[in-house]
């Protein structure tokens, strides 16, 4: 597995000097290094150490856990998320789940009161589970998961690599915004290790007005309910393209740590040569 650093700090909230002892707990296959410690906090200070983490094998969202002892008094176990994906896979960093079954439509809630995607109503549209698309002159694959599981990621300064496609002279995002519209600071990687940056930008999924000159890749008459009763409103998925560097390629895309307003979901990266992720 690839290495990343953290930082493991600690304040102090006390007027005196405190020690503090440290160890880490990983999943199986992890390495943490160094994987235990000290800190030494002066009275209402900070104290921080740099601390590498080496993931597994097996794609997957774990958590590594650091626990502290203190002549003080307890304090409490500090939890770090670590995603394992290999290139392209986007179902690691899902964490939302955004489509649901007509008939389970409290399964899903896309925009946290309860709304979701209809499944059947995205089929219908042309994105099956799994599909191959063409959307803006773009090539996506459509998560392939079940109604009710998690099928996008909310843009929180994911890093996703991906698989090198060569001649490619956009980029192309699949999504929408919750609560929105909604945009945020997106940068491009490319394989000789320089960076574009750009704005990342989706329409509401039932504005019914594009913003930031999306393209609409599916629009369905309805959207499902916690309640159980479809609402009969238009609602849509979206798509951006961003023109890339010329005789570039894309290495990886970290998308927005937050957006302005509302939430940015994101289901698909594509270029105009070929799909950069998958999902399920």
């Amino acid at each position: 597995g690839k290495s990343g650093t953290t930082t493991l700090a600690l304040q102090s909230v006390t007027g005196s000097p405190q020690t503090v002892q440290w160890t880490a707990s990983a999943p199986s296959g992890f390495t943490v290094s160094p994987s235990s410690g000290t800190l030494n906090l002066p009275a209402g200070g900070a104290a921080s150490t740099p601390v590498a983490i080496t993931g597994g094998t097996t794609e997957g969202n774990y958590q590594v856990t650091f626990n502290f002892t203190s002549p003080s008094g307890p304090i409490q176990p500090i939890s770090v998320s670590v995603i394992v994906a290999r290139p392209g896979d986007l179902a690691p960093f899902f964490n939302d789940a955004g489509i649901s079954d007509d008939t389970n439509q409290a399964a899903a809630n896309f925009d946290g009161f309860g709304f979701s995607y209809s499944e059947q109503a995205l089929t219908a549209a042309g994105l099956a589970p799994g599909a191959a698309i063409t959307s803006g002159g773009v090539l996506y694959h459509w998560p392939g998961v079940a109604a009710g599981q998690p099928d996008n990621l909310i843009a929180a300064g994911q890093v996703i690599t991906v698989p090198p496609v060569a001649g490619a002279t956009e980029l192309g995002v699949m999504g929408s915004a919750s609560n929105g519209p909604s945009s945020g600071p997106l940068t491009i990687t490319y394989t000789d290790g320089t960076t574009q940056s750009a704005t990342l930008g989706f329409t509401d999924w039932t504005s019914g007005s594009p913003s930031f000159g999306n393209g609409t890749a599916a629009a369905m008459p309805y959207r499902n309910s916690a309640s159980g009763t479809s609402q009969q409103i238009g609602t849509e998925l979206f798509t951006t393209n961003i023109a890339l560097q010329t005789g570039k390629t894309v290495a990886s895309v970290t998308l927005p740590s937050r957006a302005n307003q509302g939430e940015l979901h994101v289901f698909a990266l594509g270029t105009d040569k070929g799909p950069l992720t998958t999902g399920g």
